[in-house]
């Protein structure tokens, strides 16, 4: 029953980390729910993390286990959600775990590329500060 989703392809998992809801995910992970599960898209639930800027569930979810640089239908990796949403400190985490700098989704567009399109100053200064290329 943790592996359930909805219509929309969204297991509890999934949903709990794009909330922020740290305690249900690690209650969710006992409970043996898949860390890498995703929905139709291919969006799991360390992407939702990402997007959403939830440190403390990023940081659960890769000690679980999960792939750093999994990326959905569209070739989204969570360093990719991270920086076009401007979270700074999450991209650093991922760049920490190894999540790859360079990687591009289906548009050609890297992490470093779309924070510099959306305006997001102190994730293209992670570049340059981690002396990574994002």
């Amino acid at each position: 029953m943790v592996e359930h989703a909805d219509s929309e392809g969204w297991t509890a998992l999934r949903s709990a980390a794009w909330g922020g809801h740290t305690e249900a995910v690690h209650l969710l992970l006992d409970a043996g729910a898949d860390v890498d599960g995703s929905d139709a898209e291919g969006r799991s639930a360390l992407r939702a993390a990402a997007w959403g800027g939830h440190e403390e569930i990023l940081l659960t979810l890769l000690d679980h286990g999960a792939q750093v640089d999994k990326a959905d239908r569209e070739g989204r990796t969570p360093l990719i959600a991270a920086a076009y949403m401007g979270f700074g400190d999450v991209a650093s985490l991922l760049l920490e775990r190894l999540a790859d700098p360079g990687h591009r989704d289906r548009n050609g567009m890297t992490p470093l590329l779309l924070a510099a399109y959306e305006g997001h100053e102190e994730v293209v200064e992670l570049s340059y500060s981690k002396a990574a290329v994002i």
